[in-house]
């Protein structure tokens, strides 16, 4: 027998003995608030998370897709689509969204370009009352009819309710900082 296959075979007897003969050790198996559990229970618990995250990580991929849909329609203009994002009952600043439809328009009608972007920063689920709550930071920039850049930016919130595979705006509020 070679020496580099001596090795091999002494190797896989190491690698294959020290677990196995390590296994008489009792393992204590903890649950996220520190309770001893067992082991199929932390196995259990371990998979939830798991499955918990890749919730999660969908549900921040949906309403990043969502706010990146929202402000291209802003930044189209488009108000007839962008007033889809909103139910029919929808508040914006404490008015009622179907009153400010005006405003956007005129808006719109003034303005050259636009861009608008909003930075996811947090959001809750609601399940008592099934809206989800999102915070972001704003910032929108705008050329209008013989006019300079003008520029606002702040923080946003939105409480969005499911609608099909996407989400409608309930209300709508901002803080524009100076």
């Amino acid at each position: 027998m070679k020496l580099s296959h001596a090795f091999i075979l002494v190797l896989f007897l190491f690698l294959w003995v020290v677990p196995c003969s390590a296994g008489n050790k009792k393992i204590t198996y903890y649950d996220p608030h520190g309770n001893i559990v067992t082991k199929e229970m932390y196995f259990e618990i371990c998979r939830q998370r798991n499955k918990d995250h890749i919730k999660d990580t969908d549900l921040k991929a949906q309403l990043h897709s969502f706010l990146r849909d929202y402000c291209q329609t802003f930044e189209n203009k488009n108000v007839s689509k962008f007033k889809g994002f909103f139910t029919a009952d929808a508040m914006e600043r404490g008015k009622s969204f179907s009153s400010m439809l005006p405003k956007y328009r005129r808006n719109f009608e003034i303005i050259d370009s636009v861009c608008y972007q909003i930075e996811l920063k947090k959001y809750l689920q609601k399940h008592d009352t099934g809206t989800l709550e999102l915070q972001g930071r704003f910032r929108v920039n705008w050329l209008s009819h013989g006019a300079d850049w003008q520029e606002h930016s702040g923080w946003i919130s939105m409480s969005l309710v499911k609608y099909n595979n996407s989400y409608r705006i309930k209300q709508l509020d901002y803080i524009v900082e100076i």
